[in-house]
């Protein structure tokens, strides 16, 4: 039964990301960087998709998207761009090795003002999943070997580099498919935000 409410227009569900992505150059020397991570470790293949900052996972059923979209942005337009560094490499045991992000208090500050969206992200499937420190996938799904030797090696490199926050990206796909695609860009634009807390929901 619940898999037939999901053929029915609306009720489709789709699963989402609110991510930050970096200019195109930065994104290039990025995805350089796994091809050569993949080349080095015997992976079949490097890590895929454009170079990304994870800000919020959840799922919702496809007729809300709209209110989702309109309540984003009243928030997102109030932000502020700002600076996020990369310095050096982080890994998560055993398994992935990122790029380390030193925004860290920014990129906290910013959670806390989507949360303000945080109604229209829960769904029967559950609460939005926060990303308390977002980082830059480089290589993940590692073997045991592909881990300790990579991270023995990485762990000394340096990977430095900047670049504005001035958009959030929302991004979906349905729950069966594996690409994501866009479905908003919201600019930061420093606007002083009138709307009423009581009606982004």
């Amino acid at each position: 039964m619940e898999q037939l409410i999901q053929l029915m227009p609306g009720y489709r569900l789709h699963e989402y990301q609110l991510v930050i992505i970096p200019h195109e150059d930065l994104r290039q020397r990025i995805q350089q960087v796994r091809n050569d991570f993949a080349e080095k470790y015997k992976l079949a293949r490097p890590f895929q998709g454009a170079a990304h900052l994870t800000l919020v996972k959840f799922r919702q059923v496809e007729m809300l998207e709209d209110r989702m979209q309109h309540s984003l942005k009243a928030i997102v337009m109030g932000i502020r761009p700002f600076k996020i560094s990369i310095d050096g490499y982080t890994s998560v045991p055993s398994h992935s090795i990122n790029l380390s992000i030193k925004s860290g208090a920014l990129l906290a500050d910013l959670v806390k003002q989507l949360k303000q969206a945080g109604r229209i992200m829960r769904s029967a499937e559950g609460e939005p999943h926060w990303i308390q420190d977002p980082t830059i996938v480089m290589a993940n799904k590692l073997l045991p070997w592909q881990y300790e030797q990579g991270w023995t090696d990485y762990k000394h490199r340096s990977f430095t580099s900047a670049f504005m926050a001035d958009e959030l990206v929302l991004l979906k796909k349905t729950v069966s498919a594996n690409r994501l695609q866009v479905v908003s860009r919201f600019e930061c634009l420093d606007m002083p935000v009138l709307t009423r807390q009581g009606e982004l929901f």
